[in-house]
């Protein structure tokens, strides 16, 4: 996604909680933008307020916003996942979503100008066994993101959610999903993405 933005042109303020992420923005670069990492960790408040203050440093106004954070684990949830895995989970997913959307959109109904693209997953649409923590707050996305489309109906700020099936990125390496149907199925990959709205 973020290769995609730079190559049509758009400067980006990139985020993850470790020191990667300069070396990403060096990979994502090109001669048509700039981009800027910022080690921020988005399942804290801190980390949101830390990022949206380097997003307001740049004393730009903001043309898209995409709020793609996201963790996920699998398994039994009585037996095989941790809650502490599975409230960072909520927190990267749902809590830093609300946090950097309340603070980006202000602005954004102000101009009458802006796009947010949310981050869901097919997995959202219907209970997800085994990925109930993860399924539930993407979930959580696709209504957040339908209600944001309504409410703003009446301006030019434009909300879109992404709503993937399994997709080849480092998502299903980053936890433990290999055991699950999801980690072994067949993924699609990242241009045949479903959007809505």
């Amino acid at each position: 996604m973020a290769k995609e933005l730079s190559r049509r042109g758009y400067d980006l303020i990139i985020a993850a909680e470790d020191d990667a992420i300069a070396n990403a923005a060096g990979q994502i670069q090109s001669n048509e933008s700039i981009v800027l990492p910022v080690q921020a960790d988005l399942g804290t408040y801190e980390g949101v307020e830390k990022f949206h203050n380097e997003l307001k440093s740049a004393g730009r106004p903001l043309e898209i916003v995409a709020l793609n954070a996201g963790l996920g684990v699998g398994g039994d949830f009585t037996r095989e996942t941790d809650l502490e895995q599975e409230l960072e989970i909520i927190n990267v997913n749902v809590t830093s979503t609300v946090h950097l959307a309340k603070r980006v959109l202000k602005d954004m109904v102000e101009r009458n100008e802006g796009k947010i693209l949310i981050t869901s997953s097919i997995a959202g649409q219907a209970p997800a066994p085994l990925e109930a923590v993860y399924g539930a707050s993407k979930a959580f996305l696709t209504s957040f993101a339908d209600a944001l489309r309504n409410e703003l109906k009446d301006t030019n700020v434009k909300i879109t959610t992404l709503m993937p099936g399994p997709t080849e990125t480092n998502f299903f390496h980053a936890r433990a999903w290999t055991g699950l149907k999801s980690g072994r199925a067949r993924r699609m990959t990242p241009p045949k993405l479903h959007i809505r709205g």
